[in-house]
C-alpha cells in the first residue's frame, strides 16, 4: 500500500511539473527563441579564443577489388578571429 501511495504522489508531480512547463513553453514566441539562441552563440563565439584538434580517418574495404586500408591523421587550430 505504501508503495502505491510513493507512485501515485510521483504521477501527480510529474503531471503538475509538465503542465507548469508547458504553461512556460506556451509563452515563448519564435522570435525570442531565435534572439536567445543568437546571443547564447555570440557570447559562445566571443569565449573561444582557441581550440586545437587531431582526428583520426580509417577506412577498410573488402571487396572486388581485393581488401585496401587507409589511415590519415589530421591536426586542426583555430585561433580567434577565424584563423585555421
Amino acid at each position: 500500500m505504501r508503495l502505491g501511495r510513493l507512485v501515485l504522489i510521483g504521477v501527480v508531480c510529474s503531471g503538475a511539473a509538465c503542465a507548469v512547463w508547458a504553461e512556460d513553453a506556451k509563452a515563448i514566441t519564435a522570435e525570442e527563441i531565435l534572439e536567445r539562441m543568437q546571443a547564447r552563440n555570440a557570447a559562445r563565439q566571443a569565449a573561444l579564443e582557441h581550440y586545437s584538434s587531431e582526428r583520426t580517418y580509417r577506412v577498410e574495404y573488402r571487396g572486388t577489388g581485393g581488401t585496401h586500408a587507409g589511415e590519415i591523421v589530421v591536426h586542426a587550430e583555430y585561433s580567434a578571429p577565424e584563423r585555421r
